[in-house]
């Protein structure tokens, strides 16, 4: 049992590293769906959401490498939920861009 019940509905991980190769299969968690994003033309990167089957989701498409969003629906409330992958490298600007990118 991977100890991971409905009290974490949703969880956010960055660094992912899976890449292609890897099916989803091959990273899935009871009871949760995955969306994600692997790094194309390199290794490292990479970002996944696991959203609890109990919950109304959607993945939203976005243009940001390495990031994946979510729409979930609770009640009267409907969120959005992102994971955006920085690379050490990278300077603190490039967040602030890939932020702007998300309101277009």
């Amino acid at each position: 049992s991977s100890g991971i019940n409905a009290e974490y509905g949703v969880m956010g991980i960055t660094e992912t590293m899976f890449g292609e190769g890897i099916m989803d299969a091959e990273v899935k968690i009871p009871n949760f769906k995955i969306c994600r994003t692997d790094r194309v033309g390199g290794k490292g990167g990479g970002s996944c959401i696991y959203v609890h089957d109990s919950l109304t989701s959607v993945e939203i498409p976005i243009n940001v490498s390495d990031s994946v969003a979510v729409s979930i629906k609770l009640a009267n409330v409907q969120l959005l939920i992102v994971t955006i992958y920085r690379p050490p490298a990278a300077p603190f600007s490039h967040c602030y861009d890939m932020i702007q990118a998300l309101g277009s």
